[in-house]
């Protein structure tokens, strides 16, 4: 079942600072042991380079014990429809060189709370 992933993505693109693209974007994963984690888009006052949903939750699924990128089983992308910016394709790379064997999904949505 995603919906707990689903939820815990739209948390962190609930949480994702984004003032100056307007395009905020989470991220949820979970691990082949039931490790979960999540983060949030990041940009910075340079624009570039900003942390992406996908490296932030990376970094959370380190955090919280995550050994090996090959552990991870699904992946769950949750962005806003028609935004400056899509992190769908960028995060779909990213996954495909670090952990190929995920399940990737991506959830648009109409807006979310910033």
């Amino acid at each position: 079942d995603l919906q707990d992933l689903v939820q815990l993505a739209l948390k962190e693109a609930n949480r994702s600072h984004a003032p100056y693209s307007k395009s905020p974007a989470g991220v949820a994963l979970r691990g082949s042991a039931g490790c979960s984690a999540s983060g949030p888009y990041i940009e910075n006052a340079a624009f570039n380079p900003a942390v992406s949903a996908l490296q932030s939750s990376l970094v959370h699924y380190v955090v919280q014990g995550g050994k090996d990128w090959e552990d991870i089983r699904d992946v769950v992308l949750v962005q806003v429809e028609g935004c400056s910016i899509g992190h769908e394709w960028s995060t779909r790379m990213l996954l495909e060189k670090i952990a190929g064997q995920a399940r990737f999904h991506t959830v648009k949505c109409k807006r979310v709370r910033t």
